[in-house]
């Protein structure tokens, strides 16, 4: 594994760089699958909300800080 032509601090220093880069590409791989489950999860949420506004009864309406009109079912209308 080490090469006698070489000193011993050259190696492990390159078996160093290689170990961090690793692991820091392992970081931002899990990192990216992290963000694309919330995505997921968050896209289930906005539908399931749209479902159960558009199919509610109840006039449902939704207004920002100022009161101005954002949303608003069928009922609502």
């Amino acid at each position: 594994m080490l090469d006698r032509h070489k000193p011993w601090w050259t190696q492990w220093s390159v078996l160093g760089v290689a170990t961090i880069s690793g692991i820091f590409t392992l970081l931002i791989l899990l990192w990216f699958f992290t963000l694309a489950r919330n995505a997921v999860q968050a896209a289930a949420w906005i539908q399931r909300n749209q479902v159960l506004m558009d199919n509610a009864l109840e006039g449902i309406h939704i207004l920002d800080e100022q009161g101005n009109l954002l949303e608003a079912n069928d009922s609502f209308c």
